[in-house]
């Protein structure tokens, strides 16, 4: 048995052609970015990274040659200030 569409046409979504896109002006879509005069200040100092390095190689140096010395009253008021929040 062979069911026959009721007045319905059918769709042919591949075979129609479809208008272009029209081609929008670049300059509407660029970003843009400011620096304050604070950001550029900072700018010329010291990164996080590298002042955190600096002190990284003087701890290990310090704990290499035995010059660290751990101040353990203060961890411990340090440990106790945490815990009793």
């Amino acid at each position: 048995m062979k069911i026959k569409p009721f007045h319905i046409q059918p769709l042919h979504a591949y075979t129609t052609t479809t208008k272009p896109a029209q081609a929008t002006s670049k300059s509407s879509f660029l970003d843009k970015v400011e620096i304050s005069s604070a950001a550029m200040d900072m700018r010329g100092t010291q990164s996080i990274e590298q002042a955190r390095a600096e002190k990284v190689a003087q701890l290990k140096a310090d704990v290499q040659s035995g010059a660290y010395k751990v101040d353990t009253r203060q961890v411990a008021q340090d440990m106790l200030n945490y815990y009793r929040f």
